[in-house]
């Protein structure tokens, strides 16, 4: 009898993951904790926001978004999210064009390997909301 935690059959391999998560219908950011800046993103917020995924990478979440306008709210907030194991925020992110999106995420800090990442879960709201 084969040894369950042996069967690779069901892993998905990194580029495999990396498209799954690219076609997700909820956005998702990695933000440096420290300076805001984005480390990464998937497709699609990068087709939200109307821009590539090299110039999201070059943004920070200042430029982005309405509520964390200065380097000071924005080391409150993770401080925040470090407290309270994670939030739920409404916020709006603007597009290349101007204009304003309505979103929902779900915020958390996670280490990997030494490092903190900010993991921004952005969700789409109806404008109703």
């Amino acid at each position: 009898m084969t040894d369950p935690s042996e069967d690779t059959s069901h892993v998905i391999e990194d580029a495999q993951f990396r498209l799954l998560i690219d076609k997700a219908n909820d956005g998702l950011f990695l933000i440096d904790p420290e300076t805001g800046q984005i480390q990464g993103a998937n497709q699609t917020v990068c087709d939200w926001l109307g821009y590539t995924k090299d110039e999201v990478l070059d943004m920070t979440i200042f430029d982005c978004q309405t509520t964390f306008s200065e380097p000071e709210a924005w080391q409150t907030f993770v401080q925040r999210v470090r407290d309270e194991n994670g939030v739920q925020i409404k916020n709006k992110i603007q597009t290349d064009t101007g204009s304003m999106i309505s979103v929902e995420g779900s915020i958390s800090v996670v280490s990997v390997d030494g490092s903190d990442y900010v993991v921004a879960i952005p969700r789409l709201l109806s404008d109703q909301e």
